[in-house]
């Protein structure tokens, strides 16, 4: 088996490098005095007064600034010059020696010519139909302009006219079929976890462009999955200044809606606000999209109130930056239900009717935090350095309150005439008419509250010393703790049975339940890759993890406490006062204490590779081969059962991936192959009953 892997590894690496026999070199070209990238530059390769290659340079996306790029392939080492070509600039020649691991050129400036004489034609009139969209290179370009949309529309406006694209109400964007994953404003990212901020507030006569393409990182392997970005790009004459939306409105019912947005920008800063405030359950715009259901209303009335702010900054060379996004929501979904169930039996139906209210208050905090910085080498763009840092943290507090009243009879509710009320029935007594038709009565409460905290951090540093050679050392974390405590009481009675058995049972349940959890993991890797000259890269990766996990679910029948019956009366949130009390009543069948620890380690050898062949067509390989041991230890109690448990696993799950495009045709290819193998939790090993719930009741 390992000589068949070293084999096929063997043969790939051959493959790829029989596609090439020299370096690929790099070169920009840029306005002298602006410093702005100049396209459309036929630039020669020249090697002792002869020119042996020429290219032009073209628009692309580097370190996600668009430049004036070319290149050359299969330059070997030796001294050559560069003669650059423009209508409108001046001729420039530079000579330059390429080496070995050489990739980029010193940045080329261009001056423009001097102006000629100025001649005033008459007038004329000039017609042209704008084109809508366009490819340039593997980018998708839609033209605002050549829309036509009402006045004061926004951007969603425009994203639901652009061919090909698809908004659903909740912000997901797809282009012919494939999810967007990225929403950018001028190439940078804006409240990451609410895109419709962005949406609903940006006035769509701002927009030059709709941008659409793969968003790409030099950093990253060439097979990692890109991710598909749309870039709104503002018109030159708004990029810098100040916006604002507001909007309010009343109707009937105490309806009410109130938003504000506000946004200041500049070439390198970004401030924006936002708030609303409303109780209008619904935020679809029938006819704007083509996914509107009326089942997709909330039930009931929901008051929300949001705020955020979200704040970017950068140097003008773009070799550092820091965003923060925060946002507050909180929301109060009321909801009350009347449900009417017949159920059809061979003898007898029987009816049901239900009553319910509910009331809740849900309260969410996050913020977003992400700085990253680059090192780059004087008049080039090779960056020998960059490091990228991640601090991510939102808290939830939630308190839900529930009422039900249900009654089950063996009569229809009309057969007794109308004049009548749910609580007729519920109250109703031996004199009743009702009383002798009421197979059971329920009337239960049920609080849930509570509070949840999630945490994660991310470090990662990418280190190249030469550019066919990368380290890459990481570190993350991630936090999570909460708590739940649920407090039920159920009353069940039978009136019909009363009638002939006075002494019959009725079912009584006062319970309270706690459930802390707390888990953290820790993650390091280390990996590196040397690309050798045929642009394949040979590397290695190193993994450790470390995780925790702590679960303690607490069940008290309080009902089985003296003084605890159904006469006592007691409130639904009652506890005992002390703590022998509150032991009295636990359900230790139901009742557990869970601690778990993993400790991971992966090794794995990696290929990883870009081809280009003739007429833009490139060959993306990948090869992996992660080997990793997992130890596992978990410590459980519940009743009878106190189990300590250990378990070690090895796991090899190798993948293969290959991808060909056509760039020129826009077509591609791919194939792959991944396994991927898991261990069942170790509580699956344990002989245990969980019957919390009787209509739901797991074995282990």
């Amino acid at each position: 088996m390992k000589r068949f892997l070293l084999l096929f590894i063997h043969l790939g690496i051959l493959f790829a490098c029989a596609h090439a026999e020299g370096e690929t070199v790099y070169g920009l070209t840029l306005h002298y005095v602006l410093n702005t990238p100049i396209d459309s530059v036929k630039v020669y390769l020249v090697k002792d007064g002869v020119k042996i290659d020429s290219t032009y340079s073209h628009y692309m996306k580097v370190n996600h600034k668009m430049r004036a790029l070319f290149n050359f392939q299969n330059v070997l080492p030796g001294k050559y010059s560069c003669i650059c070509i423009h209508k409108d600039y001046e001729t420039k020649e530079c000579s330059f020696e390429m080496k070995k691991f050489s990739k980029w050129l010193d940045l080329i400036y261009l001056t423009p010519k001097p102006q000629h004489k100025i001649y005033t034609l008459n007038e004329a009139k000039v017609q042209s139909s704008r084109i809508k969209l366009y490819h340039k290179g593997d980018t998708l370009v839609f033209n605002a302009d050549a829309f036509n949309l009402a006045e004061g529309s926004m951007l969603e406006a425009l994203i639901n006219e652009l061919p090909g694209v698809e908004l659903k109400r909740n912000g997901e964007i797809f282009v012919n079929g494939r999810k967007v994953d990225e929403l950018f404003l001028n190439g940078k990212n804006f409240f990451r976890n609410d895109r419709l901020i962005l949406l609903e507030n940006l006035p769509s006569y701002m927009v030059k462009d709709v941008k659409v393409y793969e968003r790409d990182d030099p950093f990253q392997p060439k097979t990692v999955k890109k991710p598909y970005t749309m870039d709104v790009i503002l018109k030159k004459q708004y990029a810098q200044g100040w916006i604002a939306n507001t909007e309010l409105a009343g109707g009937t019912n105490e309806r009410y809606l109130g938003r504000l947005f506000g946004l200041r920008f500049t070439d390198h800063s970004r401030l924006s606000l936002y708030g609303n405030i409303n109780n209008v359950n619904d935020s679809q715009k029938p006819g704007q999209t083509g996914d509107w259901q009326p089942q997709d209303v909330f039930a009931g009335q929901q008051r929300t109130l949001k705020g955020g702010i979200d704040f970017l900054v950068e140097d003008k060379p773009g070799t550092w930056s820091f965003n923060t996004s925060n946002e507050v929501i909180h929301s109060r979904p009321n909801i009350s239900m009347d449900q009417t169930n017949t159920t059809f039996l061979p003898s007898n139906n029987t009816y049901k009717r239900l009553l319910s209210t509910q009331r809740s208050h849900n309260t969410t905090w996050s913020t977003n935090n992400n700085w990253t910085k680059s090192f780059t080498k004087k008049n080039t763009l090779s960056t020998p350095f960059r490091m990228d840092h991640q601090v991510n943290m939102t808290y939830r507090t939630y308190d839900t309150n529930r009422w039900d009243q249900s009654v089950e009879q063996n009569i229809p509710f009309d057969s007794l005439g109308t004049d009548w009320n749910m609580n007729d029935i519920i109250s109703a007594t031996s004199e009743s008419q009702w009383f002798g038709h009421l197979l059971n009565r329920t009337n239960s409460e049920l609080c849930n509250e509570g509070y949840e905290l999630k945490a994660n951090g991310e470090n990662t540093f990418w280190i190249r010393p030469k550019d066919k050679l990368l380290f890459s050392p990481n570190f993350s974390w991630d936090y999570h703790r909460s708590n739940t405590f649920s407090y039920q009481q159920r009353l069940i009675d039978y009136p019909a049975q009363e009638l002939t058995s006075p002494n019959s049972p009725k079912t009584y349940l006062h319970q309270h339940q706690s459930t802390p959890v707390e888990d953290y993991q820790l993650n390091g890797d280390f990996s590196t890759m040397y690309w050798l000259p045929c642009n394949v890269g040979v590397g290695g990766t190193v993994k450790y993890s470390h995780q925790y996990q702590s679960t303690d679910r607490s069940l008290f029948n309080l009902h089985d406490l003296e003084y605890w019956g159904i006469s006592d009366q007691r409130s639904l949130t009652d506890l005992p006062s002390t703590r022998d009390s509150m032991q009295l009543a636990i359900d230790a069948r139901n009742s557990y204490y869970s601690t778990t620890y993993n400790n991971k380690v992966e090794f794995s050898a990696d290929v990883d590779g870009e081809i280009h062949l003739e007429n833009q067509k490139v060959i993306y390989i990948y090869m992996g081969f992660p080997l990793s041991i997992d130890h596992t230890r978990l410590f459980y109690q519940r009743g009878n059962i106190d189990a300590a448990l250990r378990r070690t696993t090895r796991f090899f799950n190798p993948s293969v991936y290959l991808h060909f495009a056509d760039r020129k045709k826009h077509t591609n290819y791919q194939i792959s192959y991944r396994q991927t193998t898991t261990a069942p939790s170790l509580v699956y090993r344990l002989d245990l009953t969980d019957d919390v719930d009787p209509l739901n009741i797991q074995l282990g």
